[in-house]
């Protein structure tokens, strides 16, 4: 399983003890750990999302989390990439709320693209509801950028204090006293640190050596059993 939260879920669903089930994480790609850059501070600052629009992604608390930050600090800005059936819906949502001049939808993002938003921004800001793991985070990581999460599963494996803040109750105002937490610290995050840290537990070369232990431990386990 990509994830704790995730593993246990297994677990329960098919009455299985949860140390039968190893934890090993997505990767990320060598692209994203190649495109680190340090953001200093500066104004406005930028909020970066980017995924599917559907339900679980939970956009509309974004929105209406944004809302109250801009209402504290209208110095910011909101910049929304992906793409899916609740676009219109979400676009609607941001002018019902009065934020056209404080978000920007750049629509489907290429995996290029996606670097060059990290680059940009300050910091990565993920609402969903649930996840077993969370590629897009890491990769924010993999850039330096420190990262922002409801507590939503997969998240409680990749985000502590040093990288950014675990937001534990999915509402408007304790989203927006985390975004304005992270202003207030940004240059408290050290972003070559967060790279690196990224990169001992996510990159290619380590996930890669923690699947082929697993593989050779199976077959160690099993040499003795039927060949095919």
């Amino acid at each position: 399983a990509v994830g704790t939260k995730f593993r246990d879920d297994l677990a329960a669903e098919f009455d299985v003890p949860p140390k039968r089930i190893e934890v090993v994480p997505n990767l990320v790609s060598d692209r994203f750990l190649a495109a680190r850059l340090r953001r200093p501070f500066s104004r406005p600052f930028v909020f970066l999302t980017s995924s599917f629009f559907n339900p679980v992604k939970n956009h509309r608390l974004l929105l209406e989390g944004f809302r109250v930050l801009v209402e504290r600090d209208p110095d910011v800005r909101l910049r929304i990439g992906g793409y899916g059936p609740l676009e219109s819906e979400l676009r609607e949502h941001a002018r019902r709320l009065d934020l056209e001049s404080h978000v920007d939808f750049l629509g489907k993002l290429s995996r290029e693209g996606v670097v060059k938003e990290l680059q940009k921004c300050h910091a990565f800001i993920s609402t969903s509801r649930y996840e077993t793991f969370g590629v897009a985070l890491v990769e924010a990581l993999a850039v330096g950028r420190p990262v922002l999460a409801t507590d939503s599963g997969g998240p409680r494996d990749i985000v502590n204090e040093t990288n950014g803040l675990l937001i534990e109750e999915h509402s408007p105002e304790p989203l927006a006293d985390a975004m304005i937490s992270v202003i207030a610290r940004y240059d408290h995050f050290d972003q070559d640190l967060i790279s690196r840290h990224c990169e001992a537990r996510f990159s290619g070369r380590v996930v890669s050596e923690r699947i082929v232990s697993i593989y050779e431990r199976v077959l160690e386990t099993h040499s003795g059993g039927r060949s095919r």
